[in-house]
This record gives structure tokens, C-alpha cells and sequence, in this order.
């Protein structure tokens, strides 16, 4: 159950914010063997003036400043390969419908540990076979 948070300045209008979530979670579900609804993402759009780079300011996204910072929390256990696919297709995907630079994309990655989420009414137990 990966989540995808992203924060970014305001997008250009032909960018559907909606669209590219939704194409995240499709993609990396594929990268990652789940399904789709097993990937959740959401989108917080700052506002101009508060997210500056040393003392430069932008009003919308620009191509290679001001990265969308994006945090992605999922299961302990995954491989560093695992990992990196998963972070280098939530960059292609950004990059190519935020019209950005592919290199102005930052991911952190965080795991969770088994036993440490919440949902669906139970603390989740993460067994050896992925369960």
C-alpha cells in the first residue's frame, strides 16, 4: 500500500492534476505488482510565495527550479532496486505530464514498519509472504 504525497507550485492549465495522480498510481501499481487501488496519492498545491529556493520565488512551476517534493511511504521490505524503480516512475510520469525537467523532480522515500498502520478498522501485520 504505497501512498504518494506531493506538494508543488500551481501547475500550467493544461496540466489535470487529476490525471496525473491517477496515472501514477496505475503505473507504479504495474511496476509493483498490485492493483491500482492499492496505490494512493494525493496532490497539495502551495501557494506562490511560500515555497522559495534560497531567496528566489516562483508563481507557477517552473522547468528547473522549485521541484515538486514528493514523499513516498510504503511497507518495510522492499529492494533498493524495488525502491528506485518505484521513485523513477512517479519521476518519469511527473516529469512528462508536469512538462518539468526530469532532473527537477524530489522524491524521499520512507518505510513503514509492520504493525505501525492503521486502516480499514485493524493495525496492519505485514507476514513474510506480503500479507
Amino acid at each position: 500500500m504505497p501512498i504518494i504525497e506531493i506538494k508543488a507550485l500551481p501547475q500550467k492549465p493544461e496540466v489535470n492534476i487529476s490525471d496525473t495522480l491517477k496515472t501514477i498510481c496505475v503505473r507504479l501499481a504495474d511496476k509493483m505488482g498490485l492493483e491500482p487501488k492499492q496505490v494512493w496519492a494525493t496532490w497539495t498545491t502551495i501557494e506562490p510565495g511560500c515555497y522559495l529556493e534560497g531567496e528566489a520565488q516562483s508563481r507557477v512551476q517552473p522547468y528547473d527550479t522549485h521541484p515538486p517534493l514528493v514523499n513516498m511511504m510504503a511497507f518495510e521490505g522492499k529492494s533498493d532496486s524495488e525502491i528506485e524503480t518505484a521513485m523513477l516512475t512517479i519521476a518519469e510520469e511527473l516529469a512528462k505530464r508536469l512538462q518539468i525537467d526530469p532532473e527537477n523532480i524530489f522524491i524521499k522515500y520512507d518505510e513503514t514498519k509492520s504493525g505501525r498502520v492503521f486502516t480499514g478498522g485493524t493495525t496492519i501485520i505485514k507476514t513474510k509472504h506480503g500479507k
